[in-house]
């Protein structure tokens, strides 16, 4: 609850004020209404106008849209967690179809709308996090005076950093809908990280394995790296804030020291494509391996080596891999170890 000393006029839903003695507070009500709010100020103070504009302003964030939504719908848990029913509650349908270059789309108005769920979509965990991704449309834009129409490719449900700041919003609508970070952090306290962990967190809250990782990368125990390779190059990247390092640009092609490149080495059909990437050609047709799955140990240049902090000769990164063959991928997990060494 937040309390402040100023009279301030909300001129329309989910907020009111009611007057407590000083002080007057505020709360949501109800959840349906505009998540906007006009704020009038009688109090002069310029201080007192930051404060309240701040709190407004708050309010627009995707994650708070996200929690107000848990605390609205009294979730207290991932099982309490139905999008058909709270969709339904929005008015809005949710339908499968086969669609055509997207993976979901969203048509909707102020009022209502329908979210469509490509058909070819076999994972829970993926079509969850598409309809949390829909609804993150929803809720930031259904303030709109004509019917619109959202369609949301790979790119926009995979990506956090694709530079288009509506569908960034809607997947951190999504991700904190899906895994609010109170359960997340309840769930992993004092477990050590590894895919193992990731998997377990992807099936307790029904996402896929890779929005989990992600989720990790952002607020997890131990600061982490999330890397999506396709084809030898990496796609994106997602990186903690207190990771040691912080650049990967797009593009940058899997050094053979990290076991993805394996994955990459070997599996590509292509004689033109291992010899325009570099890689060997394997000894003939069927005798392919699997890439390494377990945690190993790399040089941080690896994956950093155009990172200018990042020295050759000083530091190891645990590297653990997944491999991702019908998107002919790989979802690479980096963090910290405590091995230095001087030279390689």
């Amino acid at each position: 609850m937040l309390y402040f000393t100023s009279k301030v006029i909300v001129s329309k839903p989910p907020m009111f004020l009611i007057a407590q003695g000083d002080c007057l507070f505020w709360r949501r009500e109800p959840f349906g209404g505009s998540l906007r709010a006009t704020v009038s100020f009688r109090d002069e103070n310029p201080s007192t106008q930051a404060l309240c504009n701040y709190i407004f302003s708050c309010m627009e964030l995707p994650e708070e849209k996200a929690k107000a939504l848990i605390d609205y719908y009294h979730l207290s848990s991932p099982s309490d967690l139905n999008l058909e029913e709270i969709a339904n509650a929005e008015h809005l349908i949710i339908e499968e179809a086969d669609l055509t270059g997207c993976m979901s789309r969203i048509t909707f108005t102020a009022d209502y709308g329908l979210i469509t769920i490509d058909s070819k979509i076999k994972e829970e965990g993926q079509k969850r996090f598409s309809i949390g991704h829909e609804l993150g449309h929803f809720f930031h834009e259904k303030d709109c005076t004509a019917v619109r129409t959202d369609r949301c490719t790979a790119e926009d449900l995979f990506s956090f950093t694709v530079n288009k700041t509506r569908e960034d919003r809607a997947n951190i609508f999504a991700t904190e809908l899906l895994m609010h970070a109170p359960w997340y952090g309840a769930f992993i306290r004092g477990r050590a990280i590894n895919f193992d962990l990731l998997k377990e967190i992807a099936r307790h809250f029904r996402v896929s394995l890779t929005a989990a990782a992600i989720r990790y990368a952002g607020i997890g125990t131990y600061p982490a790296a999330v890397i999506l390779s396709t084809e030898g190059k990496t796609v994106w990247t997602c990186i903690n804030r207190c990771f040691p390092f912080r650049w990967i640009p797009k593009g940058y092609r899997v050094r053979k020291e990290s076991a993805a490149y394996d994955f990459f080495a070997l599996t590509q059909p292509t004689q033109s494509f291992r010899r325009a990437c570099s890689y060997p050609s394997p000894k003939g047709r069927g005798e392919y391996k699997e890439m390494q799955t377990c945690v190993d140990l790399v040089p941080a240049y690896t994956w950093f080596a155009e990172d200018a902090s990042c020295r050759r000769d000083v530091v190891y990164l645990y590297e653990q891999n997944v491999s991702m063959k019908r998107y002919r991928s790989v979802l690479t997990l980096l963090w910290e170890s405590e091995f230095r060494a001087c030279s390689f």
